[in-house]
């Protein structure tokens, strides 16, 4: 009968570790696509931004509306990454002051 749990217990730890393994796999993979993205929104809004110097476009309504919803964007995507950095760093932190430190 222990035989029997044993066997299972194993074999539940496996698929706990195999299914916490593909969690972070997917975790890595959302981090670097969030990346990606905040990278290429940032260069979008570089480009609004040399549009909004030009004289021609800077009285548009719809320009200006454009304007003010990239930056609202842009700020809401600031304020996850943020919050996002900040997760890691004190994740890193923590795992740094675990680190047994040389003496000499």
């Amino acid at each position: 009968m222990i035989y029997v749990l044993l066997i299972f217990s194993f074999v539940f730890n496996l698929l706990c570790m195999w299914y916490i393994r593909n969690l972070l796999k997917n975790l890595v993979s959302i981090t670097s696509n969030f990346s990606s993205m905040k990278y290429k929104l940032d260069i979008f809004k570089e480009h609004l931004s040399n549009l909004r110097k030009l004289e021609s476009y800077s009285e548009e309504p719809v320009i200006k509306n454009l304007f003010s919803h990239i930056e609202e964007l842009m700020d809401y995507l600031d304020n996850f990454s943020n919050e996002f950095t900040l997760l890691e760093e004190e994740d890193f932190e923590e795992e740094k002051d675990d680190t047994p430190r040389p003496e000499g």
